[in-house]
């Protein structure tokens, strides 16, 4: 491959990296949205066509003597290093400085992403069930408005869902009955009473729910 070749080559990659990567979250400090950043990271990685680098399927080049390179694997091993680089490069915009710091000794792209889903698959487990907690906290503030509350119980719900935290509709109940106030508490305790008594095996439709508290509390 010619000097100028080579030369465009490098200074286009970056650029296409730069477009692809425009919509790929930045992987938080505490791991809360580990899941999301893998599965969109990933995917954007794969078609690029990097993702060995990865995961270790696009091996060092190893050369047949250590001693005496021929030209070939001289090519191979520089090659090798340039695709590596980048795909490095890709990693590091998403990852905040001090995570940067902490892959400061890893070689190698698979050594980096080795060590970052190794230590924040165990943040995001911690993040989450921190996640999970403030949500069955979550309660209503004397003078707020109770539709505002409501509908943020909705949407956090969703984010949870997003980064795989499930919240199972008992435990949304719960979080209504012990966030709202008491003689609305009493009001949707009599709904789910009434429910039971019909029919024992039917589930709870919590949009519904939360438009009978809609309107009561209007």
């Amino acid at each position: 491959m010619s000097t100028a070749a080579t030369s465009t080559k490098s200074t286009a990659t970056p650029t296409a990296i730069k477009k692809l990567l425009a919509n790929i979250p930045c992987l938080k400090p505490n791991g809360a949205n580990w899941a999301i950043f893998k599965m969109c990271f990933s995917s954007m990685i794969k078609v690029t066509q990097r993702w060995g680098y990865f995961i270790g399927l696009k091996s060092y080049p190893l050369p047949v003597d250590l001693n005496q390179l021929t030209t070939t694997e001289a090519k191979a091993i520089e090659e090798w290093e340039y695709e590596d680089s980048v795909t490095s490069y890709l990693l590091s915009q998403r990852l905040s400085d001090t995570t940067k710091m902490h892959l400061a000794n890893c070689s190698t792209t698979w050594e980096q992403w080795t060590m970052v889903s190794k230590d924040y698959q165990a943040k995001s487990a911690y993040a989450q069930a921190n996640l999970h907690q403030v949500f069955l906290e979550m309660w209503y503030a004397k003078g707020a408005n109770m539709r505002e509350f409501l509908t943020s119980l909705c949407y956090k719900c969703k984010e949870l869902a997003a980064a795989r935290v499930q919240v199972t509709n008992t435990e949304y109940q719960r979080t209504i009955l012990w966030g709202i106030p008491s003689e609305l508490a009493t009001f949707v305790l009599q709904l789910l009473l009434s429910i039971l008594i019909i029919n024992k095996a039917a589930s709870v439709n919590l949009d519904a729910l939360i438009n009978q508290i809609y309107e009561e509390a209007d």
